[in-house]
């Protein structure tokens, strides 16, 4: 096996497991006890649970701060945001779209559902970079 995973704790039924990992897929989930594989980690107990699944998200928009938001409204942030993204430009969309999935993908986040702001200000133009 590529990765062994020892003494994990389940999410549901908080009992130690071992778990085998091959080719990226997990294949033995067992409390008996599992020989080493090319990479062997001892969880001590700590809890494994599935996945993180991130049903909104916005690749076209994350990590736009700079100007601050003073009434904290929905309008004003809006209006801000009408401001910045008139002049994104693709390289700038696609570098903070790469760092906010790295970043999310670190936290355990595996599954995206993305979303585009289609709007007079941007129009169709985040869709089509």
């Amino acid at each position: 096996m590529d990765i062994t995973i020892q003494h994990a704790l389940m999410d549901k039924s908080f009992e130690l497991v071992n778990i085998g990992i091959d080719g990226g897929t997990i294949v033995t989930l067992t409390r008996d006890p599992l020989s080493p594989g090319k990479m062997d980690l001892d969880a001590q107990g700590q809890l494994v649970v599935p996945p993180f699944f991130e049903p909104h998200f916005h690749l076209d928009n994350p990590f736009l701060w700079g100007e601050i938001n003073q009434s904290g409204t929905l309008r004003e942030a809006i209006e801000i945001y009408a401001r910045v993204k008139k002049d994104r430009d693709l390289n700038d969309l696609v570098q903070r779209a790469t760092e906010a999935l790295r970043e999310s993908l670190s936290y355990g986040v595996l599954w995206f559902r993305t979303n585009v702001d289609i709007d007079p200000v941007a129009q169709l133009r985040l869709l089509r970079e």
